[in-house]
């Protein structure tokens, strides 16, 4: 009978590292501070794009087939077509006109 030889023991297999956590960009922030917001950047206040979203919701909510939301949503909406129309009415005392701006002073 052959001897046999001991058996040789295995390396043990090297693991590999861990990889680096990836870092996160920076953004670019200038030095000046931080923007200014539009209400802050305007010395009036515009009521105009407020009512022209109201004009065109109530254009596309009368697209919609008629049901009991949409026919609540679109007697709201035109009331607040109507309020809009009150506040800007040149006759108004303290309105703000047909520009639908109120200054900021």
């Amino acid at each position: 009978m052959s001897k046999k030889k001991p058996a040789k023991k295995k390396a043990a297999k090297k693991t590999r590292a861990a990889s680096a956590t990836r870092r996160k960009t920076t953004k670019y922030r200038p030095s000046t501070g931080r923007p200014k917001t539009l209400t802050e950047a305007s010395d009036t206040i515009q009521l105009k794009p407020i009512y022209v979203l109201i004009e065109r919701a109530i254009a596309d909510m009368q697209a919609l087939p008629q049901n009991e939301g949409r026919d609540s949503t679109l007697r709201q909406l035109q009331t607040c077509a109507l309020a809009f129309a009150d506040i800007c009415d040149p006759n108004t005392p303290g309105g703000c006109g047909p520009s639908m701006e109120f200054p900021r002073n």
